[in-house]
């Protein structure tokens, strides 16, 4: 898996650091699902199955 720098304002990242890693994972997954439905031409359907797929790995 790769990383990427996202911008967000202080509250958010203060939370994100807060959060136990399985929140930060399971944030992670909501962020790979948000993005590929919006760059990539897939089915609603195709994405979520994915992302249900990683999250019970």
């Amino acid at each position: 898996m790769a990383s990427i720098i996202l911008q967000v304002d202080e509250e958010i990242k203060a939370a994100f650091e807060q959060a136990n890693p399985e929140i930060q994972k399971q944030l992670s997954h909501i962020v790979q699902f948000f993005l590929r439905e919006n760059l990539y031409d897939k089915r609603l359907t195709e994405v979520m199955a994915e992302v249900s797929d990683k999250a019970q790995q």
